[in-house]
């Protein structure tokens, strides 16, 4: 089990209720269903009576009753929305978490700073949010809990990292969806990391937060001109190069993490539930941030499931409904253990979430030997090839290399070199002008990757009948080109099928 150091769900945080300390789901349905519709800007709630009578039905007998019902929500002193799953995890939630410093100690000068520092991040990116409740927490360990800067920021130190701002693509503007203009290139990323820091000093950087002054008067410095320098002892942390590569760490090594509200398997077995169709259609429309429409149409589609029998047309129709319909947890964290562990396109570990804890779990994959590199895989390892390094690359900023990926591209070159020999073989046969083997070659490509079926390991050679499938070649051809091929290549075994060590074919 490895905890977060840091963790970030805003997302969550409007449309669940969850423990701020360890993020068990909390509540009952009707809470749940209050909080996502608060983020419906039509704000049909108030105007739908279906809506209302809806739930109104859900009372805390009927919730009981069916077992619709989580541990009880408890909230912070200040109401600010946060909630515990216990006095104790509030205790340690006020105390030693960045929500002391956020909330409790927060002045009106710094509650009005910090929502400043959070438009700007929520306008460029929530990275900044992150890494300005890392600087609570490191804050909070420092002023309450008597560690030093140096101490309290080595938990976010020692992973793979670079500035921010460098992660851009230069200074050739690069376009991608939802990014925001000023990101698109070193320049603009420059500015807006400056910016973003400017904003987190004036949360921080205040004798109302530090309890004294952080600067000092330069030595023989006086009068009118005298310049001030911040105190050694706040100089690291309230650095320009600190908080690029903070976040450039942040964006490079975090975690995503998501988990299932508990609440979703049992609002698809409590068949009770049918007369709140109304309501039910409106939360997941929330959910999906799909318009609303209005409250006859709404009202009108409830009443006619209702009056339907219960045939297995309006079954299915129930179950894709309540299937769930409320949001999973989702954040981005910064777990110690599992943000320096490598990547592989074949990993031999995985990362799972387990219900009513806040600790990342890697579980072996298959049998790893002593000394053997423990690898995940950042992204989904489904994909194809050229997909997986287009995510890696714009993502974590790196060509894959493992073995896995070494096989494909191999099996690619081998496919290109088919095509080419096809094509070739075909016109020197007289069957292809000349002049179409140049086109020929990439349609044959094409098809024959598009051939391939088995996900992983590819060995090309295994894929006559699909390759004869693919161009329309006879067997007995492909074998001859892949022969010619091989001659071409001045390969000794033609029909051999590659492989590398370590992986099973």
């Amino acid at each position: 089990m490895h905890f977060p150091q840091n963790i970030f769900f805003g997302f969550s945080r409007r449309c669940s209720w969850t423990c701020e300390r360890c993020f068990t789901f909390l509540g009952n349905l009707r809470d749940q269903a209050e909080l996502i519709l608060s983020n419906d800007p039509s704000d049909l709630v108030k105007r739908s009576r279906r809506i209302q009578e809806n739930l109104e039905l859900l009372t805390d007998d009927f919730l009981q009753r069916e077992g619709l019902c989580l541990a009880r929500p408890i909230p912070c002193n200040r109401k600010c929305g946060v909630v515990y799953c216990s006095e104790e995890h509030k205790k340690l939630g006020q105390t030693e978490g960045p929500h002391r410093l956020l909330c409790l100690e927060a002045t009106k000068r710094m509650q009005r700073a910090w929502r400043a520092f959070a438009s700007h991040s929520r306008k460029f990116s929530e990275n900044f949010l992150l890494a300005g409740r890392a600087y609570a927490q490191i804050l909070v360990h420092v002023l309450y809990g008597q560690k030093s800067v140096e101490e309290a920021t080595t938990p976010f130190c020692g992973f793979f990292c670079r500035r921010w701002e460098e992660l851009g693509a230069g200074e050739v503007p690069r376009e991608e969806a939802g990014e925001p203009r000023e990101l698109r290139s070193l320049s603009g990323r420059r500015r807006t990391l400056e910016e973003s820091f400017s904003l987190l000093c004036r949360v921080f950087l205040a004798p109302d937060v530090l309890g004294e002054s952080a600067w000092t008067p330069a030595n023989g410095a006086c009068g009118e001109e005298r310049r001030q320098l911040l105190q050694e002892k706040w100089r690291k942390l309230f650095s320009l190069d600190f908080y690029s590569e903070l976040l450039g760490t942040f964006e490079l090594v975090n975690v995503d993490i998501e988990f299932d509200s508990p609440l979703n398997a049992r609002v698809a077995s409590a068949l009770s539930l049918r007369p709140c169709k109304a309501l039910l259609r409106l939360v997941k429309k929330v959910v999906a941030c799909e318009d609303v429409i209005d409250a006859e149409s709404l009202e009108a589609g409830a009443r006619g499931a209702l009056d339907r029998d219960s045939n297995s047309e309006d079954m299915e129709e129930w179950k894709t409904l309540v299937e769930d319909l409320l949001p999973p947890f989702l954040g981005v964290g910064l777990f110690r253990a599992v943000s320096m562990t490598n990547h592989s396109c074949w990993p031999n570990a995985e990362v799972d979430y387990p219900f009513l804890t806040n600790a990342a779990q890697v579980t072996a994959l298959r049998d790893i030997a002593e000394k053997e590199e423990i690898l995940l895989s950042y992204i989904d390892e489904s994909l194809p090839l050229a997909e997986r390094q287009r995510l890696l690359k714009s993502h974590y900023k790196f060509t894959c290399g493992c073995q896995r990926c070494q096989v494909e591209v191999s099996s690619h070159e081998k496919v290109a070199r088919f095509s080419q020999a096809a094509a070739t073989l075909l016109a020197r046969r007289g069957a292809l002008p000349t002049e179409k083997a140049g086109a020929l070659s990439p349609s044959i490509h094409i098809r024959t990757m598009n051939a391939k079926k088995v996900k992983f390991p590819v060995f090309f050679f295994f894929y006559k009948d699909a390759i004869a499938g693919a161009t329309g070649l006879s067997p007995s051809l492909v074998d001859e080109v892949l022969s010619f091929s091989s001659a071409c290549s001045n390969s000794e075994e033609p029909h051999a099928a590659e492989s590398v060590s370590g992986i099973p074919s």
